[in-house]
Parts: structure tokens; C-alpha cells; sequence
């Protein structure tokens, strides 16, 4: 009686611990650690657009704050070449292959604030849910994706010009 009575609460534990972690809430980034191009827009934002290119998932962020000032990012996805493009993030243009995009390095936060952008709009689109799970690498980001996808969710605003 005793054994089964320590397993039980062996199991109770580690699933109270799994689902604590599990929907923990999300980082908000150091605006310290965040470019300047994008820690300088001020909020809020007038427009957040994104694009979804069909080279295997890349996603182009463009962000206007209140005063106009316009900041591009791009999150790269090309087909067969995911390894190479892990973790990288683009600036200066919607589609890192661009002229005026260049790879950012040593801005840590950067992809927390991009991410969180992503999550935040995962309503609108249902190309940026996928791309959300992929930048997070989030379990909780993962069940909203299956829950959006098995319960065939239609509070997207879907648009075929996204």
C-alpha cells in the first residue's frame, strides 16, 4: 500500500512539473539585447505585415511604428537547406536573399522579439503558426499548433495575398 501510495505521488508530481514547464510563461526580451533598428520603433506599432515566401517557409517581417519609421526582418526557411539557415535572422529586407539584407550576429533578444511577433499574429495567418513553433521550439507553441490544425480552427482571417 505504502509503494503504491509513493508511486502515485511520484507520477503526480512529474506530471504537475511536466505542465508547469510546459505552459511556463514566455521570455520577454531584454529591448537591451534587440537590434536598434527594431529597439528603436516605437510603440505601438502602426503595421506589422508579414510574407510568407515559398522557398520552404521563409517569413518577411515588416514593422512601421507610429512615426513612420519602417524596419525589415526575415526568418529563413529555404527547402533543403534548414541547417544552414538554424537560428539565422536577416535584416534590412523581407527575404534574406536581397541586396540590403545582411545576417545579424551578437543581438541575442532579437529572435525573442521576432518570435513574439510571430505568436502574436499566428491568428492571423495560418502560414505563421508553423513558423512560430519552428523559431520558439516551444512545447506550448506546438499544442496550439495541433489544436489550431485538429479542430480545424477558423478563426484564422485567412488571405491569399499574405
Amino acid at each position: 500500500m505504502n509503494k503504491k501510495l509513493n508511486r502515485n505521488k511520484i507520477i503526480l508530481i512529474s506530471v504537475l512539473i511536466i505542465t508547469l514547464w510546459t505552459f511556463r510563461p514566455y521570455s520577454k526580451p531584454n529591448m537591451e539585447k534587440v537590434h536598434p533598428s527594431l529597439s528603436s520603433l516605437e510603440t505601438p506599432y502602426k503595421d506589422i505585415q508579414f510574407s510568407y515566401w515559398q522557398d520552404g517557409g521563409s517569413v518577411g517581417i515588416s514593422i512601421t511604428d507610429s512615426k513612420d519609421k519602417t524596419a525589415h526582418a526575415c526568418i529563413p526557411r529555404p527547402m533543403g537547406e534548414e541547417d544552414e539557415y538554424k537560428d539565422k535572422i536577416y535584416l534590412g529586407s523581407s527575404h534574406y536573399s536581397d541586396d540590403n539584407s545582411y545576417e545579424l550576429e551578437g543581438y541575442s533578444d532579437t529572435k525573442i522579439f521576432l518570435t513574439n511577433l510571430l505568436r502574436n499574429a499566428t491568428k492571423q495567418n495560418r502560414f505563421i503558426d508553423i513558423e512560430c513553433v519552428k523559431s520558439s521550439r516551444r512545447l506550448r507553441d506546438w499544442f496550439t499548433l495541433l489544436w489550431r490544425r485538429f479542430t480545424k480552427d477558423d478563426s484564422y482571417q485567412y488571405n491569399e495575398n499574405f
